[in-house]
């Protein structure tokens, strides 16, 4: 699907000349100190508003003058507006690419560490705390002692907070990954809001909070890449334990 920037810059490119002309124009008639009636037509074609295309004095041409360059400003604040939320928009997907294989990679040692969980007769997961009590893995819940005496422990078995850490480790990758969708959503209203030409004052205010989603991704994605070293590191260390290659957030 074409973009909304190259559709933008084909239309700048196309009345690069003619604007050129115009602002050539009202160069000249802002010195002779009248308007020669090019200006306000041209320019009212492309969307400002009409001048006093009447006026035969000094302010006709100054009037002319400042609306080509103001619609010239507006024109390459859109532009860089557009350039930005481009930059944006291929960080977020980048950051979703890396923080779906981050949650997924979690996932699956918390599935694991769970797999090698102790279970009762009627099939719950539990897990040995520190305190020397069993507690349900899932619920949290307290195992009296009763029903503890018919868990066969085979040894290997993961302790409660070895698991509560993973089920963090877990949540906080899925939160990156939730953040980083609703910001990709965010910046599809952005562009479509930035297609109907909305008023300088909203496309600085559009700016600003592109630029505040592409900082946010920035430090994610440097996280991500913080973490991914840190599994690497870990992995190779021989006397590295299966608990222990587990990094820290």
């Amino acid at each position: 699907m074409r973009s909304y920037l190259a559709d933008f810059n084909d239309r700048s490119r196309d009345l690069s000349a003619e604007r050129q002309a115009i602002e050539l124009d009202g160069l000249n008639a802002a010195r002779s100190g009248f308007d020669n009636g090019r200006n306000a037509g041209q320019l009212a074609a492309l969307g400002s508003d009409a001048l006093p295309i009447n006026k035969r004095d000094k302010d006709a041409g100054s009037d002319a003058l400042d609306i080509i360059l103001t619609t010239i400003a507006y024109e390459e604040l859109l532009s860089r507006t557009y350039g930005r939320l481009g930059e944006a928009e291929a960080a977020v997907e980048d950051l979703i690419t890396l923080a779906t294989e981050r949650f997924e990679a979690e996932q699956t040692r918390l599935d694991d560490l769970e797999a090698q969980a102790a279970q009762l007769p009627d099939g719950t997961r539990v897990a040995r705390a520190e305190d020397g009590h069993i507690y349900a893995i899932e619920s949290g819940r307290r195992i009296a002692d009763e029903d503890a005496a018919t868990i066969i422990w085979r040894g290997n078995e993961p302790d409660l907070e070895t698991i509560q850490a993973q089920q963090d480790r877990t949540d906080a990758a899925l939160d990156v990954l939730d953040r980083a969708r609703t910001n990709e959503i965010r910046l599809g209203d952005i562009r479509e809001e930035l297609s109907d030409q909305p008023s300088r004052e909203r496309v600085h205010e559009l700016e600003d909070e592109i630029n505040g989603i592409q900082r946010e991704t920035q430090i994610a994605l440097d996280q991500i890449d913080g973490y991914s070293v840190s599994q690497t590191n870990e992995a190779v260390r021989p006397e590295a334990t299966a608990a222990a290659a587990i990094p820290e957030i």
